[in-house]
């Protein structure tokens, strides 16, 4: 068999792997930080005792070093104390611009100090390594200033100067010259160290990719691929191609569990591609339970029939071994087929993406009601704002541009309600990194003023007794004569189901409200009361929402309480998902969605003159499960960590390993890349900071985000190679050599994007005059209905719905075979990470260190099992599948979550999220709401 990767065992594999480790950003940070106060330190030390030793009269002068000392360990304290490094750089290179500057002036300029303020320079270079180019370029300018300044100034610091004597002045330049240039040298060698590294890295990176060329194509193709033959499409007149399927697949996986059937096919197809080798056939590929081979391709031979007819035969012999070492009777259909190849072109609409995994149920739960899936404010709205309800989100980790918005509004007065079951540090004070005052002081704006902690999927019993109490104080108003509570005019012009909703609510029982919200009455109450209070209300939530089985009904509830006092459509008012990075809302704007609407379907027939596929396709969730099934044997990632970032992790391996072809093209090398198929291929493409050079000039992207705003991005980073393409170069470069007579002109779309544009304008209306409407500052909006209370719904109005409390939920079901022993897990982020992408193993907000392996628990949880926090446990999934999902090894955290919760970052949780355990109607892994078992952790002897 060909050899995927060059690896002869498994070290050579953690080897390989060590290539890549690079420094976190907030370790190299610390590093250049930490090397920069060691040598001012011991500058200043020989400052102090070098000046002291000059009598009293220089006293003064050495006062200056010996601040720096003091300040600098002070600082260094309370780094350690409050974990905030922003700050600590921020002290830091303040000290290191100005002190050296201060040194100059007292001592007499530039003659009489030998030119101290050149160790002034380690601030931008400091700034440089630290905070990057960009934000390095303010205290460049200030070194410059400054050292203006000490130029026009000099006679005047010279004319006050004490005399300092030659041998000190010659000393002094000597140990500026030494000290400086030294701290320069250890400096710029360390980043030659990591340059090396990088090289190294490359090297094995070609060598790998020419391994993983020659597993996929033959040597002749190969090599062409290799010399950018990109377009390789060949007719043959004669070859022999034999197609075999397995007798009763179907009744064979009935018998047997998914991972058995797994191994079984590839110890079958395994054999066969040996078989393939040995005549020097060429295996086109595995689909499912069938094997296809081809003979005469890529290389002409005569007597290709002749060689596929001993691989048939030979076929059976395999299959007879393979049934008496396994106890299974298998048996194949063969047919063999000599001819001309013919090539075709299919396609589907399996466009598994990020919203799968995030916000699906709000692009299923809000169309209904408001005739749209996206939220219905603007910035603009949280300038007006007097009401903020947040829901099961934490923009301190996941949002934190949102974290100004918040802080104006707090500082404007408004009313914040974070419900959230996690209490975050992040939700109740924020720091603004570009308030000098707040990083000096370190002092912070409130966030919020009320903070709700419902126990994991209680919203929507907490949402139904806002509800309750807002119809029943309108119920006392409307009796008493006085003013209504709910808006009445905008319910009966706007909207319709609005007494099913009230027949609902009025009979859910206040009881059940309680036990299944986790939340007291009375702050059931308090927050009713600021709602009602409130004259424009936004309501925001994120994954602590989407991430249920009953997530639709959760949002939809949500939305139901906006309705009542009209909070959708007005100013300062409405619905706010917050769908965070990665332009998840613009993939589906402009079509990635597996289940594309007829209209859209139709535009693209009518606008690229073909046929698109009308199936629905696979979301995340389908497609892992249609891996494990062998029905889908190519897998291509369009950026992204897949392997890591989907719930059911084993089992997510197994399917991506039962593929005949993976293919990530990515900026970044990650986790997901060594979990493949059985051939793999990694294709770098440029980073969205990166220029991407094309035929007509630099090229832009345009992003919409939460707020459906439009703009365009442009690159401003020298690219790290000049050979790497742009993501739409790769797509359309693929396209192109696949699609041989496709009337698409690929190539030419991507010598100017700007022609994307106007196809995108000429498919979708609502981006009409694209290019020319990106050119304005800021971009555009894009057109939100239920912003102007149009409603695009059957009813052509918003729509109440109703819902019950759910009872029989899988915590329920769990608890029913457990009892008190099942918790409920969320799975959540720190905050030194980015999706996936780990940068350390701190999370200060939470107080973690070092750490990720942890599991946040309720004191009381601890106390009733008989635990402490510091101890080892695993975790064990309950689902009822018969499949075995652990995570082993996690220590306990006493936090200030509800009982019965536990919280756990992932992707270190994930194994325990079933496949099947997803949200209705959305299919969202329900990754906020998963039944786990506490055992204790014993180590291995």
């Amino acid at each position: 068999m060909k050899q995927l990767l060059p690896f002869s065992s498994i070290g050579d594999l953690r080897a390989s792997v060590d290539i890549f480790n690079e420094p976190s950003a907030d370790s190299l940070g610390r590093a250049v930080l930490s090397l920069l106060m060691f040598a001012e330190s011991l500058i200043c030390i020989f400052w102090i005792f070098t000046l002291s030793s000059l009598g009293e009269a220089y006293a003064f002068m050495a006062a200056v070093p010996y601040v720096y000392i003091i300040f600098s360990y002070v600082s260094l304290l309370v780094f350690y104390r409050l974990k905030q490094f922003d700050y600590i750089v921020f002290t830091q290179l303040v000290m290191l611009l100005v002190m050296p500057f201060f040194m100059q002036w007292l001592i007499g300029g530039f003659a009489a100090s030998s030119g101290v303020a050149i160790w002034a320079l380690l601030s931008p270079v400091g700034a440089l390594m630290i905070l990057g180019a960009r934000q390095s370029s303010p205290w460049f300018m200030l070194f410059m200033a400054l050292a203006i300044v000490s130029w026009l100034l000099n006679s005047v610091f010279a004319s006050n100067a004490l005399p300092i004597p030659t041998r000190l002045k010659d000393d002094f330049f000597v140990i500026n010259l030494l000290g400086f240039s030294t701290v320069m040298y250890v400096a710029m060698r360390y980043f030659q160290s990591q340059k090396a590294k990088v090289l190294e890295a490359l090297a094995f990176e070609k060598a790998r990719s020419e391994q993983l060329l020659l597993s996929i194509f033959p040597g002749s193709v190969a090599e062409r691929l290799k010399n950018n033959d990109l377009r390789i499409a060949d007719h043959y007149d004669s070859a022999t191609i034999m197609f075999a399927d397995m007798v009763d697949f179907t009744g064979l996986s009935a018998d047997m569990p998914p991972s058995a059937l797994v191994d079984l096919l590839n110890q079958v197809f395994s054999k066969f591609d040996e078989l393939a080798i040995k005549h020097k056939l060429e295996k086109i590929k595995t689909i499912g339970d069938s094997y296809m081979v081809v003979g005469g391709v890529p290389v002409s031979r005569h007597d290709h029939a002749t060689a596929i007819a001993n691989m048939a035969l030979e076929i059976q012999e395999v299959l007879n071994e393979v049934s008496t070492t396994t106890g299974k009777k298998l048996s194949m259909r063969i047919g063999i087929h000599s001819g001309p190849v013919v090539a075709g072109v299919i396609g589907t609409n399996n466009f598994p993406d990020c919203s799968n995994m995030c916000h699906e149920s709000t692009s299923v739960g809000l169309p209904e009601m408001v005739g749209i899936g996206k939220g219905s404010v603007s910035l603009e709205d949280f300038e007006h704002t007097d009401t903020l309800l947040l829901f099961g989100h934490n923009p301190a980790t996941n949002h934190p541009r949102m974290l100004g918005e918040l802080r104006e509004a707090s500082k404007r007065g408004a009313k914040i309600v974070s419900i959230n079951p996690l209490r975050e540090r992040g939700l109740e004070r924020f720091a603004d990194p570009q308030s000098i005052v707040e990083m000096v002081t370190m002092s912070g704006t409130k966030i919020s003023g009320t903070f709700i902690q419902p126990k994991l999927g209680g919203d929507l019993a907490l949402v139904k007794g806002i509800i309750k109490f807002v119809l029943e104080w309108d119920d006392a108003a409307k009796a008493a004569g006085a003013k209504r509570i709910l808006d009445v005019d905008f319910i009966e012009q706007h909207t319709v189901g609005i007494e099913q909703l009230v027949q609902d609510i009025h009979a859910e029982n206040w009881d059940v409200i309680v036990e299944e919200s986790g939340v007291s009455l009375a702050d059931i109450e308090s927050v009713a009361k600021i709602y009602v209070e409130g004259q424009r209300v936004i309501s925001t939530w994120g994954m602590g929402i989407t991430q249920h089985k009953h997530a639709v009904a959760t949002i939809q509830m949500i939305t139901n309480l906006m309705l009542l006092r009209g909070n959708i459509g007005k100013a300062g008012a409405g619905l706010c998902p917050m769908r965070g990075h990665s332009n998840v809302q613009g993939n589906r704007t402009v079509g990635i969605y597996e289940k594309p609407a007829q209209k859209f379907l139709d535009s693209i027939a009518a606008v690229y003159n073909f046929e698109p596929p009308r199936e629905e396709g696979h979301d995340v969730v389908a497609a892992i499960k249609a891996m494990l099934r062998g029905e889908i044997k190519v897998f291509v990632s369009l950026g992204g960590n897949f392997s890591i970032a989907t719930p059911d992790t084993d089992q997510t391996w197994i399917g991506l390993r039962n593929c005949d072809l993976t293919v990530q093209i990515t900026t970044k090398l990650n986790r997901s890349h060594l979990v493949h198929g059985k051939a793999a291929l990694i294709l770098p493409c440029l980073g969205r900071t990166e220029v991407d050079q094309q035929a007509t000039g630099p090229q832009g992207v345009t992003v919409e985000d939460s707020m459906s705003m439009v703009h365009a991005s442009y690159g401003m980073n020298k690219p790290a190679s000049p050979t790497i393409r742009s993501e739409p170069a790769i797509v359309s470069g693929i396209a192109h050599a696949t699609l041989k007579n496709s009337k698409t002109p690929w190539l030419w779309y991507i010598e100017d994007y700007a022609r994307i544009r106007d196809d995108i304008a000429r498919t979708l209306p609502d981006f009409a005059d694209y290019n020319a409407r990106i050119k304005v500052p800021g971009g555009f909006r894009l057109p939100v209905p239920s912003s102007e209370r149009v409603w695009i719904t059957e009813s052509g109005k918003a729509e109440f719905k109703v819902h019950g409390i759910p009872r029989d939920l899988p915590i329920h079901n769990a608890r029913k075979i457990h009892g008190d022993n099942v918790f409920q897990l969320m799975t959540t982020r720190s905050h030194d990470q980015y999706n996936t992408t780990i940068y350390g193993l701190n999370d200060r907000y939470r107080g973690i260190f070092g750490e990720r392996r942890v599991v946040f628990i309720n004191a009381e949880d601890l106390a009733a099992k008989g635990l402490k926090a510091g101890e080892f446990v695993n975790l064990v999934s309950t689902w009822d599948d018969g499949v075995t999902r652990r995570a082993d090894k996690f220590m306990l955290v006493e936090y200030d979550i509800p009982q019965g919760c536990l919280g756990g970052y992932y992707p270190e949780t994930n194994n325990l999220v079933p496949l099947e355990s997803v949200a209705d109607r959305s299919h969202t892994p329900t990754s906020k709401s998963v039944p786990v078992l506490i055992e204790k952790y014993h180590a291995s002897v």
